[in-house]
Parts: structure tokens; sequence; C-alpha cells
């Protein structure tokens, strides 16, 4: 398995959505019961969080980073800093209230009603760059991670407050398209 590239794989990543570092070792029992719970949730969530597991013998300076000291042990990262954490094995249900009450607090209720029409949200747009607007395009994002034009938009706005999120931003659309190939102008 690859070294994870902390800077690249959580931080830069963390400006586009929570990361979730799991932290395991093979020989942790506990950690081979939340493990799947936590893959399932990410699933179930559809793109809304990363998982990032973290296997606390390879990675050391990591683990260090973090001053693990039990495990299982979960991290919340969210534009560079961590948010909320818990250690040890939790139910479905348990973790289900702690993700949602986290979102909440890091995106309010607007997320839920945040309009589906990408076409109304952009219409809103009245200045580039405009940091409220990049708060309601970073929203419908995280919870249309597909719309590589909304990602097109962000980047837009981001590239003023957070070019190493933009840049980052822009190397995940899709490889086989231009970016500024999306843009309708």
């Amino acid at each position: 398995m690859p070294k994870i590239d902390f800077n690249k794989d959580v931080v830069e990543l963390s400006f586009q959505k929570p990361v979730l570092l799991d932290f395991w070792a093979e020989w942790c029992g506990p950690c081979k019961i939340l493990g799947p719970v936590l893959e399932e949730l990410e699933k179930e969530d559809k793109g809304k969080w990363i998982l990032i597991k973290i296997n606390t013998e390879e990675e050391l300076e990591i683990s260090q980073y973090f001053k693990i000291q039990s495990l299982p042990s979960c991290k919340l990262i969210y534009e560079g800093k961590m948010v909320d954490e818990f250690t040890g094995v939790q139910t479905k249900a348990v973790l289900r209230q702690w993700f949602d009450k986290n979102f909440n607090l890091l995106f309010g209720e607007e997320v839920e009603a945040l309009s589906d029409d990408f076409e109304e949200i952009i219409s809103q747009q009245k200045l580039i760059p405009d940091n409220d607007f990049m708060s309601v395009l970073k929203d419908y994002v995280l919870a249309h991670p597909e719309h590589e034009l909304a990602s097109l938009y962000l980047a837009k706005h981001e590239a003023f407050y957070h070019p190493t999120a933009a840049k980052s931003r822009l190397e995940l659309l899709s490889p086989n398209k231009n970016a500024i190939d999306l843009l309708p102008y």
C-alpha cells in the first residue's frame, strides 16, 4: 500500500469535503469491527465525506503527529483543521448521530435545504470572487460531488481564497476533459 502524502491526500482534500482519518492496526480486533461500519457509512453518504484509513504501524509520522494512544481512533478534518474525534468501536447509529452533529455544525441546515437545480444556484452569482456565494457552491458540491461544472465554478472562487484547494479541485476533474471546456462561455 502506498504511503499517504498527508498534505495532498488529507489537508488539500479537506478543503473540498470533510476527511475522516481512521487510525488502525492489523492486530487490533476492535479496528476490524469499526472499519467496515465506517466504509458502509461512507458509501451511504455518497461522497459527502472521505474515509482515509491509516495503518499506525506503516504511517508512524502521522500517528505520532496526532498522538494516537489507543485504537481505533478517528479524527474528522475539514479545511485543514481537526473538528472532532472519537476512539473505540461505536455502533452505526451512534456514528450516524456523530456525523450528523458534525455536518450540521460545519454546514448548518443549508445543505439539506439547498436547491438541486444548479442553474438556479448559479443564477445567484453576482461577482467573482464572492466568499458568501462560494459557501453556497461548496454546499452544492458537497451534496453533488459528481457535478463537474459546479466544481469548476467553485474552483474559480476558491482560486482567490484557497488557491491550493482550487488547484486540487481542478486536478480531480475528469482527466479526459479540459476544465475550460466545461464552461458554458
